[in-house]
This record gives structure tokens, sequence and C-alpha cells, in this order.
């Protein structure tokens, strides 16, 4: 809501994700992130280290369209995302992940590219889109390139697309 409706406001966006002590402890994970959002466009307080696009929702089994509106307003040079990660997602929202793989905007990722967070680190539950994000947004500055994530939500099976870009130039960031 704030990505969409804020666009022009001077102000930057706090998220702290948390998941501690959970009820279930088999395959799951204690974690803590916190990520400061601000409009590229407007906020100046704080030099950006990636760009977070907009996130886009789509219903089970069409993921690939949900995909492809995520891509459709990023630079992405030569169409080349580096990383895909998985975070918070069934079992079946896994599989059709795993079987958009081959199209765009992610049809370069390797299979070891792919970044399962539930499974290196278990399931952080709610807290498991901001961890995504923490950590795509620090691989997209180290390596430059671009990251998709694809999250789920569980309690309204939707899985969510979105792509972190480096701040690749100056010209990418003016307005």
């Amino acid at each position: 809501h704030w990505l969409d409706r804020r666009i022009k406001d001077d102000a930057m966006l706090l998220i702290v994700g948390l998941q501690v002590d959970p009820v279930t402890s088999d395959n799951t994970a204690e974690t803590a992130v916190a990520l400061l959002l601000g409009n590229r466009l407007t906020q100046e307080a704080l030099e950006p280290v990636a760009l977070l696009h907009r996130p886009d929702p789509a219903q089970s089994g069409e993921l690939s369209a949900g995909m492809n509106m995520a891509a459709y307003n990023v630079p992405l040079k030569e169409n080349i995302v580096k990383n895909l990660w998985l975070a918070g997602l069934t079992g079946e929202q896994r599989a059709e992940a795993i079987a958009c793989q081959n199209a765009h905007p992610v049809q370069s990722v390797e299979n070891e590219a792919v970044i399962s967070l539930d499974a290196s680190m278990g399931r952080a539950g709610a807290a498991a889109p901001w961890l995504a994000i923490a950590a795509a947004t620090e691989i997209a500055r180290q390596t430059q390139s671009p990251q998709m994530i694809i999250c789920g939500d569980t309690t309204k099976n939707v899985l969510w697309s979105t792509l972190i870009t480096p701040i690749a130039s100056r010209q990418e960031m003016d307005p």
C-alpha cells in the first residue's frame, strides 16, 4: 500500500519483521530483519543501496504472468536476472515457482542460483518476504546484478514477485 499510495511523499518506511520462538520448531527459523525504504524520487536523507521494484501478486497457477508484470517497468540489462530467491512458499507454490524458472525474466537463472531461504534457513513465517528482500538487496549490491524474489502468502494462496536491481547509474536515479 505504501509503495503505491505514497509515491510523492518525502518519507521513509521502516519495516521490522520478526519470528521469535515459532510454535512449530521443525524446519522453522527465528528471524529478525529490518528494512528502511525510501522513495528514490523524493528522499535525499540516505544514499540508496538498491532499488526495490513494486511487487506484483499472482493467484495460484498464474505466477508466470505475475513475474512478467513485476518485470514490466524494470530496466533489466539484457533481460538477465542473476538469482531467484524463494521464501515463504508452500510445497505447491514452490513447485509452481520452479516450473516458471525458464520463463521471463528468470530464464537465465541456473539451478544453483535458485536460493530457497525456507530450505537453507528454515521457514521464517511472516518475516520471510522481508528477509528475502534484505538478502537479495545485499547480493544485488555486492554483485551489481538484478535479483528476483518470489514469496508466498499462504493466507490468501497468492505468490508475490518483485525485482531488486542495483544502483547501476545516475541516469537510473534521475526522475
